[in-house]
């Protein structure tokens, strides 16, 4: 009956930009995925909502879609550091394979999934609490991201087309 944000972690990232979200955002609850990390609740107690964290605590793999279910939204808050530009966080691949639309930095190929494929929004600078109000306040555009986060999990994702584009990439650069 409440609107829960999800994240998938022990807390590592940069959960500011979330805590400043729920600051503006009193009915939104923050639901992290993962050991139970006690920097998060004080991260949570400084920004004045930590009654609205629920850290789930070690979730085996096979129980974690169940947590991701839970979610309205999911959140990938990112620095703009060479890091973070330069990788391609597993938890997005998570959040997309759940249905989940995502609110993001626009930080590497993390911005450029998001832009092409339409699964989500993009937060201006540490600004979550727009993206996530407009996604709160239209459960048609959830909807409809969540879906083609699921598509583009299953096509674009998938471990036959990655195989066949890694093979393609091997012959194009060994000349075969």
């Amino acid at each position: 009956s409440r609107p829960i944000a999800g994240f998938i972690g022990w807390g590592q990232g940069d959960l500011d930009f979330v805590m400043q979200a729920l600051q503006q955002l009193p009915e939104l609850w923050l639901m992290v995925i993962g050991a139970y990390n006690p920097k998060v609740l004080e991260l949570a107690r400084s920004y004045g909502v930590a009654e609205r964290l629920w850290q789930t605590g070690f979730v085996p793999d096979s129980e974690v879609e169940v947590y991701l279910a839970c979610a309205d939204v999911m959140v990938l808050p990112l620095t703009d550091r060479a890091a973070n530009r330069g990788r391609l966080p597993n938890k997005l691949l998570d959040y997309m394979a759940a249905g989940r639309p995502v609110v993001a930095s626009p930080v590497g190929d993390v911005k450029t999934i998001l832009e092409r494929n339409r699964i989500g929004l993009l937060a201006e600078g540490v600004d979550f609490a727009r993206p996530l109000r407009e996604l709160l306040a239209h459960p048609d555009l959830r909807g409809e991201m969540g879906w083609r986060a699921r598509q583009v999990a299953e096509t674009d994702f998938a471990w036959p087309t990655l195989i066949e584009r890694l093979e393609a990439f091997y012959h194009t650069i060994l000349g075969d």
